[in-house]
């Protein structure tokens, strides 16, 4: 059987790794490099930024996820031996205006989140400017390290015997079990998995007119270490 995954940050790289530990041959299609573009600008951060504000769906798959992301963080290094870094420090969420949805949201869900003194939030984060009377707090929330997670999935992609990569190779169009290639070329799988994100919709207009990309811009701090220790979500950043 083969497969092919389109699109190489890092959902199609874990697929391409699932579907071969299953027995598939897998071809993985990128217009780029691997994992380059926006898995590559991700925060890391192993949760929507505001559960409560998404459909019940999102909630169940977030919720599934966290429940196997550190086993699978652990399979990853063995497989590659990169460490992904993950960290299990929490999320701090600061001026939270629908505060007692987001409680309520925590209730129904079963997932840990509290509301914090000033007190306490200093303690976690004593760096943190003055002024903050109370904060939401969810420890159970993790984050890994970005570029070291695709790393890993680079490394395994390379070394599995059964996935073959294609980078730098534009598709012009997927259907039934073919991708054509820019080219000219087409390529034929028993499995077509697309995991091309934002660009989903050039690819395949038919099914996914309402896939659109959002802008976010990241920043990079040169700051001694213990400046910051866990992810602090405040007004949106």
């Amino acid at each position: 059987m083969k497969a092919i995954v389109v699109g190489a940050g890092v959902i199609g790289m874990l697929q391409a790794r699932d579907l071969a530990h299953n027995g598939f041959d897998v071809v993985l299609y990128d217009q780029g490099q691997l994992g380059r573009e926006a898995s590559w600008a991700g925060g890391g951060i192993i949760s929507p930024l505001y559960p409560w504000r998404y459909l019940a769906p999102v909630t169940a798959l977030a919720k599934r996820s966290q429940a196997i992301y550190a086993e699978l963080i652990e399979d990853l290094e063995a497989e590659s031996g990169i460490d992904p870094e993950i960290s299990h420090h929490g999320l701090l969420v600061l001026n939270v205006e629908d505060q007692q949805a987001a409680l309520n949201w925590a209730e129904n869900n079963a997932s840990w989140m509290e509301t914090i003194s000033a007190e306490h939030l200093y303690d976690l984060e004593p760096k943190l400017k003055t002024g903050f009377a109370s904060s939401l707090w969810m420890p159970k929330v993790a984050s890994v390290r970005n570029p070291r997670l695709l790393r890993a999935l680079r490394t395994i992609m390379n070394l599995h015997a059964a996935i073959t990569v294609r980078e730098n190779q534009k598709i012009a169009g997927i259907d039934e079990g073919r991708v054509s290639l820019l080219s000219g070329e087409i390529d034929y799988a028993d499995l077509v998995v697309v995991c091309s994100g934002a660009w989903t919709s050039q690819l395949m207009p038919q099914i996914s007119s309402e896939i659109e990309p959002v802008k976010g811009q990241m920043l990079v701090f040169d700051a001694p270490v213990g400046l910051v220790n866990r992810v602090v979500l405040s007004d949106g950043r």
